[in-house]
């Protein structure tokens, strides 16, 4: 049985060559997104646990551009990565990667 990873955001440019990076290498990529097919996730809802069992890891490379103010743009994308890393750990999960490329954008 290969190592199973869960990429979010697996529909956008990083997450998608990450996942590409991981299949060709022999994991089991489960794809979790918003768009572009794998298991339908949205940034801030309450990811299910039990979507997470047997994850040897996880790649938490998805950001929701969608929200225009700051509080809510702190509630999806902030509150919504704790409530993940947050499930994570209750399934066990050994290795997690939190990727962010907010910092590349001026401002």
């Amino acid at each position: 049985m290969n190592p199973r990873v869960i990429v979010t955001g697996a529909g956008g440019y990083l997450g998608s060559i990450l996942s590409e990076h991981f299949r060709l290498q022999g994991w089991e990529v489960v794809r979790w997104s918003r768009q572009g097919g794998g298991v339908p996730f949205v940034l801030g809802e309450e990811p299910l646990a039990g979507r997470m069992e047997g994850t040897r890891a996880l790649l938490h490379c998805a950001y929701d551009f969608r929200p225009s103010a700051w509080h809510e743009a702190h509630r999806v994308n902030g509150l919504g990565s704790q409530k993940l890393m947050a499930a994570a750990v209750a399934a066990k999960i050994p290795r997690v990667v939190f990727i962010s490329t907010m910092s590349a954008f001026p401002g």
